[in-house]
């Protein structure tokens, strides 16, 4: 009898671990190779940006404190298995590019140049406003600060030249490139508009009055996408002119693009863009498909419904039909407890033969305790669109729920 207890706890050992390996056969069977879950020591846990940096994903939470305070932080978690590679003590809006991670600390005001072992290389004070101000660009590292100025660093933050201008940023909001301009919303005569910057001869080119208010953006070809809440703007990037305005969806729509097309998603499909003739076409419609999250690479398109704890993909033809359909479900991998997905930020990031899917969630019924989990789910011959992806995270760069 005096072993007894030893037995008892042998037995145990051994249930815990057949359960977490049929867990991961399960999972493997599903189509879901791994699922990684924030740590449970922080509470009101965030998860404000993320970005996939070749092999590691980099994904940058925020924990609030009792009394209101936030301890932002960073992991690398890697995309082949799952597991963490390093944390690091500083957090902000994420940018990965070849010679290491950039984060913006829209709290306190720091830029830092990180390795991609997560060591901190430099960092320097930039006074910005709350929101995503960072962009790569042809000639260096952009950042908006909170009075309208254009820093613009080189690799790794070294040296820098600034440019003054009159169009501070709305907070909030978020700056964007496609290499050669700079891109963002501002306040002239008490209306929201659009600036233009021409980062080569360092000057505004244009402002353009666009009444919306929160408002996602996204440079494309020859063309600048901005949407808000029931429209979608199509600007010509360089004079600033409104080519077409479209209602969407009751909510402010992500836009990515990807080997020539460029999607949009609506109510209860989704919608390609026509670069050369400039119109929307629509491309599919499943009354299944909920928009909570969505990417694409080439021409497979992937949807995350996170009410229905479910993600859907299919290949878009010439025809512009949907095939080669698949659906996995990744409710019944949970780990602990009951959750509820969708209560703060949720996107997916093509990576290689699969995608990686980024969750928020609360536990029920502890409400005011939040997480995240990633998720790797196969799909075979799926590529990134960019071995360095650029941040994935919500409208105006704001994370927080």
């Amino acid at each position: 009898m005096k072993y007894a207890k030893y037995i008892w706890t042998l037995l145990i050992i051994g249930l815990i671990i057949n359960g977490f390996f049929m867990f991961s056969v399960s999972s493997q069977d599903s189509g879901i190779v791994w699922v990684y879950q924030s740590p449970q020591k922080y509470r009101d846990l965030y998860l404000r940006e993320a970005a996939v940096c070749g092999d590691i994903a980099i994904v940058s939470p925020m924990s609030v404190s009792s009394t209101g305070e936030f301890y932002p932080f960073t992991q690398a978690i890697d995309v082949q298995t799952g597991s963490v590679v390093w944390t690091a003590s500083v957090g902000g809006h994420v940018m990965c590019t070849r010679d290491g991670i950039y984060l913006l600390d829209d709290f306190q005001h720091v830029v830092r140049y990180l390795s991609i072992w997560g060591h901190v290389q430099r960092e320097r004070y930039v006074p910005v406003a709350r929101g995503r101000f960072m962009a790569e660009t042809n000639y260096g590292i952009a950042v908006l600060q909170s009075d309208g100025t254009v820093l613009l660093m080189g690799a790794g933050l070294t040296g820098g030249a600034s440019i003054t201008t009159l169009y501070p940023p709305t907070i909030g909001s978020m700056l964007v490139s496609d290499g050669q301009m700079l891109f963002w919303k501002t306040i002239v005569d008490d209306h929201y508009a659009i600036v233009g910057f021409d980062i080569l001869h360092a000057n505004v080119v244009w402002v353009k009055q666009i009444n919306i208010h929160k408002s996602y953006m996204v440079p494309y070809d020859k063309y600048l996408f901005v949407s808000g809440f029931e429209k979608l703007y199509v600007i010509d990037k360089m004079s600033g002119n409104i080519l077409r305005s479209y209602d969407v969806a009751y909510y402010e729509p992500y836009i990515v693009a990807s080997d020539g097309k460029l999607l949009i998603p609506r109510k209860d499909w989704l919608d390609v863009f026509d670069k050369d003739n400039g119109l929307l076409v629509r491309v599919y419609k499943d009354s299944d498909m909920v928009f909570s999250a969505y990417s694409i690479a080439g021409s497979r398109v992937i949807n995350v419904d996170s009410d229905a704890g479910k993600a859907y993909a299919c290949t878009i033809t010439s025809d512009l039909q949907c095939t080669g359909r698949k659906v996995w479900t990744f409710l019944e991998n949970m780990i602990m407890g009951d959750k509820v997905y969708g209560t703060g930020l949720n996107f997916v990031v093509p990576v290689k033969d699969g995608w990686l899917v980024f969750l928020t969630y609360r536990t029920v019924p502890t409400r005011y305790i939040n997480g995240y989990e990633v998720i790797f789910l196969e799909d075979k011959g799926v590529s990134p669109t960019n071995e360095w992806e650029t941040p994935f995270g919500g409208p105006d760069g704001n994370g927080m729920p």
